[in-house]
């Protein structure tokens, strides 16, 4: 035990892996096991990544279903992600691009940055994103960030801040957005906690929004319409991690917004994701 830890502190970790696989053969527990198996994913550098996003709507019979495929390179500063999501519509085949970076600047400095671009059916033509996160004293996160989101005929330029902070088994997020469209300036606001379990490899979420943030994918195509529109969301969800290898997720959001004095319609999302590092 004393050479996997040390294996592990020099960041050595495929040697860390062998002296833990060794470990777990004189002694079986499941804390040797599950140390074994978590050693073992530090040695893994490429992540597939498969998701559905499934919106239905209580004022339209029509359905808005989003498939994409990602490969996430996982590198010594953070990791480099590509996807590919692809929407059917009867005016044809939407198909996206998409770039996204976490590099770490220091232990206590990272950014992260995302790029996208399609062929306008089912999604916007172009997003680009920029966030900076630092770490503070006593578990706190601040966030600083700008969205560029180009839909239809209109462009918009968003501030993002957020600050988390961890309370033992517990993760909080606020978040809010500063939306400038044109001539128009409207805010989007939300709220996410999470209780992590398992040592940290699976959580319970909820979440809370009001507004139409320049993140939110199954209603990006709609933000020219729904830009300004007093909007509540609610959601829950649940994420699996299996031997720190696989993580499964599943994620249901409902969504009402006000179109007119006394009128109000709902959207209802489910967002399945599965990860595999390999």
């Amino acid at each position: 035990m004393k050479r996997v830890v040390s294996l592990e502190n020099q960041q050595r970790f495929a040697e860390a892996t062998l002296a833990a696989d060794s470990l777990v053969k004189l002694n079986g527990s499941f804390v040797n096991t599950d140390y074994a198996d978590y050693l073992r994913s530090k040695t893994l550098k490429n992540q597939f990544g498969l998701y559905y996003l499934n919106t239905t709507y209580d004022y339209s019979s029509s359905k808005y279903q989003i498939a994409t495929l990602e490969y996430r390179r996982f590198i010594k500063k953070g990791s480099i992600a590509g996807r590919i999501s692809y929407a059917g519509r009867q005016v044809g085949t939407g198909i996206q691009g998409e770039l996204e970076a976490y590099i770490n600047h220091s232990k206590s400095l990272y950014s992260y940055g995302i790029a996208t671009y399609s062929n306008a059916v089912a999604f916007p033509q172009m997003r680009l994103g920029y966030s900076i996160f630092k770490t503070f004293k006593h578990d706190i996160e601040a966030e600083l960030g700008a969205r560029y989101l180009k839909a239809d005929s209109i462009s918009s330029i968003s501030g993002v801040v957020s600050l988390a902070k961890t309370f033992n088994d517990f993760w909080i997020n606020g978040r809010a957005y500063f939306i400038v469209d044109s001539s128009d300036f409207n805010t989007s606001f939300n709220l996410t906690t999470r209780y992590y379990m398992n040592r940290g490899q699976d959580f319970l979420t909820v979440m809370a929004g009001l507004g139409t943030s320049p993140d939110d994918r199954s209603r990006l195509i709609a933000f020219p319409q729904l830009s300004g529109l007093l909007t509540r969301s609610v959601g829950a969800g649940y994420q699996k991690t299996i031997k720190y290898r696989n993580t499964l997720s599943i994620n249901a959001t409902w969504i009402n917004q006000k179109i007119g004095d006394n009128q109000f319609q709902n959207q209802y999302d489910l967002y399945l994701m599965f990860l595999r590092k390999f």
